[in-house]
């Protein structure tokens, strides 16, 4: 046999052999990828979307001022007022943060001022905050307050000074994850803006 013809017989045999093999890695990969399961794309879209409070801006306003008959002495009872304007919008509850010298006074009571609102203390480091929110059923109070406030008496705190000095009682607008805000009957967050007092203790 001639020689030539034996060597184009291995040629050929061996590219034959070569593009099977590529052919067998090409399907190896396909079955491979195929066999893969597929990703799901709705699994960001499945993320419950919790409504968050819509926030609406305004003129409401918070202030803090000293009764005028309080006398101003250590052991004698400070009473604080929390006075509010909503910018004539209807208000169903709202928080306030109050600063004050822990050192210098113990806080005594809390009251709300509004027949129709109750109101929470907790008792902070260095502020006392306040939640006051009206009441479902308009018939547990004998005179139900208009919830639009005019420079309105909301809470009333009252105080025993412990020693004598110049104190500041202010509203705090955030503190840590708490803040003074109103909320509305369409349940819109406002904040409002804030002042504070000063005093001093004989």
């Amino acid at each position: 046999m001639d020689p030539n013809i034996s060597q184009n017989k291995s040629t050929k045999m061996y590219w034959i052999m070569f593009i099977l093999a590529v052919l067998l890695v090409v399907a190896f990969v396909y079955i491979k990828l195929s066999r893969q399961p597929e990703k799901t794309t709705n699994d960001t879209n499945q993320t419950t979307n919790t409504p968050m409070p819509t926030v609406k801006l305004s003129n409401t306003v918070m202030n803090l001022g000293v009764s005028a008959e309080t006398e101003k002495q250590v052991g004698k009872e400070l009473t604080v007022e929390l006075t509010g304007d909503s910018d004539n919008i209807n208000i169903v509850g709202f928080d306030t943060l109050v600063n004050y010298d822990v050192d210098g006074f113990d806080l005594v009571r809390v009251m709300s001022k509004l027949p129709d609102f109750k109101v929470f203390n907790f008792v902070k480091e260095g502020y006392v905050s306040l939640t006051s929110t009206k009441a479902i059923d308009q018939e547990e109070t004998a005179t139900p307050s208009s919830s639009i406030f005019t420079n309105t008496p909301l809470i009333e705190l009252v105080f025993m000074p412990k020693k004598a000095g110049k104190y500041s009682f202010d509203i705090g607008q955030v503190i840590g994850k708490e803040s003074s805000k109103y909320v509305n009957d369409k349940t819109e967050i406002i904040y409002p803006k804030v002042n504070g007092v000063s005093v001093e203790i004989n």
